[in-house]
């Protein structure tokens, strides 16, 4: 069995002991340059670049917040040689295809990712896609992710969830957060 996902959830975890709090639904300030309204109540902690919630668990479904991925940088902002890394000039597929391999290389098995469209990001071009993917033990996972390329960097919302009851309890809120961002002034 391959144990890098469950070290780098155990490092995320040991690291945000103390940092746990409660995000409530009003404007929400996610980084320096973006805004969101949660739509509900979220659990959160912060560890680097990657500001993580959830409602019912975060082995059931996360929303993750990646603030400001700079070049050179992998998505989960974890010591690991072998994820794959950001480069400013990258496309809309390009950032799908990273977001797949980042999460094949942390243990995920069939990642696909699928339905890559433009949106309005806040007040900068953007795009959205869906992921799908299988944990190691098997559990089906369904995924939305949303964000932009700003001044070089990447800011992206991502979503993953139990394909069963949680995925489809949550979707709607997901896809409300990302069409609520707004840019800060």
């Amino acid at each position: 069995m391959n144990n890098r996902p469950v070290l780098a959830f155990a490092a995320l975890l040991l690291g945000a002991c103390s940092a746990y709090s409660v995000i409530d639904a009003g404007q929400y300030r996610v980084s320096e340059v973006f805004s969101v309204d949660p739509q509900i109540s979220w659990s959160r902690y912060r560890i680097g670049h990657v500001d993580t919630w959830s409602v019912d668990g975060y082995r059931l479904h996360t929303l993750r917040f990646l603030d400001g991925v700079e070049d050179g940088q992998n998505l989960m902002d974890i010591k690991d040689d072998d994820l794959p890394v950001f480069d400013s000039s990258m496309t809309a597929t390009e950032v799908q295809e990273l977001v797949v391999d980042t999460l094949s290389n942390l243990g995920a098995v069939n990642v696909e990712g699928s339905d890559l469209d433009p949106i309005d990001f806040g007040s900068v071009p953007g795009f959205r896609f869906n992921v799908a993917f299988l944990t190691e033990d098997g559990l089906e996972m369904e995924g939305i992710a949303g964000g932009t390329i700003f001044e070089a960097k990447l800011y992206l919302i991502l979503y993953t969830a139990a394909r069963q009851h949680y995925f489809p309890s949550y979707r709607d809120h997901v896809l409300q957060i990302i069409d609520s961002v707004q840019k800060n002034t």
